[in-house]
């Protein structure tokens, strides 16, 4: 979920989780990679500007509302844990790397990347903020 809310991947839904089982035994592994992230963040940056996607904050656009129901702030307080500062401390200087064929502009990828590191950054302070008051 942190993922999600990071990425703003506003279609997360319960038909979108998958576990890793073994063939053998039938028994759980572990869940599967993140998986479905179509209608995440930059999917609609021809209909929104990117300063619209710079916080995790609820007072953002209706879109960043998950299909679950919740605004992002709330989905990181759900279920902030220590592992999720991790995610959070990789994610705070993230880069995207243009891919040798398809390459965005220079200045599209430095924005992206931007928002991802700030998104990261909001949710940090979440999830700090929430284990704080845990306990």
């Amino acid at each position: 979920m942190l993922f999600d809310a990071v990425i703003g991947n506003i279609d997360r839904h319960l038909g979108n989780f998958g576990m890793l089982i073994d063939n053998d035994t039938n028994e759980l592994i572990k869940p599967a990679p993140i998986f479905d992230n179509g209608r995440a963040l930059f999917n609609f940056l021809n209909r929104w500007r990117i300063e619209n996607y710079f916080h995790l904050h609820h007072s953002q656009p209706y879109y960043f509302k998950s299909s679950l129901g919740y605004y992002f702030d709330r989905l990181v307080k759900m279920h902030a844990t220590p592992k999720s500062l991790e995610l959070c401390d990789k994610l705070q200087d993230f880069t995207f790397t243009p891919h040798p064929i398809y390459r965005p502009s220079c200045g599209l990828i430095k924005a992206c990347s931007e928002v991802i590191c700030q998104r990261a950054k909001d949710a940090k302070k979440i999830v700090y903020e929430t284990l704080e008051k845990q306990g």
